[in-house]
């Protein structure tokens, strides 16, 4: 009945329940794929591709078919929270860097608050990971401009203090977190680090003031008398 109305609801219904009971895969997926396709309605499409995926991830087992299915579903409702949300674990599980990527630059234009700032944190670790540090230090000065104490992306920024291109962007950025945290040793590093972006008068002020650091460290650590 369907292959001569692949529109029919009903004969749907009646072919994948019979397909489910007898555990035939392979054929449940090839009905939701014509069905899928014959149908004009786009959201009883997704539904449809949706549940295919689902059988192609926990039970099939296929999960490259599965993100072939989530993929589809977003070129007919980009915004598909069940479908994005599944092809970020999709893509973590297989180890697809670049898509991921893409994908979590889509979920960041319409995220706010605390997710947000996870987002970008993904974010800038994939980028850096792909090679692409002037990304990733755009996402982490952006976080920590207004969460300084931030630990991940200080740690991100760590790693692009040995990028020659970033290292004084990064020193500059990290300087002023340590400066905020009073965290002295760490501070003194970073200022060394900046002291080689500049000339010799240059130099000599930030040494001095790096001496100066160290200095009042020391005096908060000595016993009052």
């Amino acid at each position: 009945m369907l292959s001569l109305s692949p529109g029919n609801e009903a004969a749907f219904q009646r072919l994948k329940d019979i397909l489910t009971a007898a555990e035939r895969w392979a054929d449940l997926e090839a009905l939701y794929d014509r069905a899928s396709s014959a149908t004009s309605d786009l959201a009883r499409r997704a539904e449809m591709l949706v549940e295919v995926a689902l059988i192609c991830e926990e039970i099939i087992e296929d999960v490259e078919k599965a993100t072939r299915y989530y993929e589809r579903i977003l070129e007919v409702d980009p915004q598909h929270d069940v479908s994005i949300r599944a092809l970020d674990r999709l893509y973590v599980r297989q180890g697809k860097d670049k898509q991921l990527a893409a994908l979590l630059e889509k979920r960041l234009e319409n995220a706010s608050g605390d997710e947000a700032f996870e987002l970008k944190l993904r974010l800038a670790k994939l980028d850096l990971d792909l090679h692409q540090p002037e990304k990733s230090m755009l996402l982490v000065e952006d976080v920590l401009s207004e969460r300084i104490n931030d630990y991940q992306a200080r740690e991100l920024t760590e790693r692009m203090l040995e990028i020659g291109g970033l290292r004084q962007r990064a020193a500059l950025l990290l300087e002023r977190v340590y400066e905020a945290r009073d965290e002295i040793r760490d501070l003194v590093r970073v200022l060394e680090v900046r002291l080689e972006g500049f000339g010799v008068e240059s130099r000599e002020h930030r040494s001095a003031r790096a001496t100066c650091v160290a200095s009042r460290r020391c005096a908060r650590r000595s016993p009052a008398r």
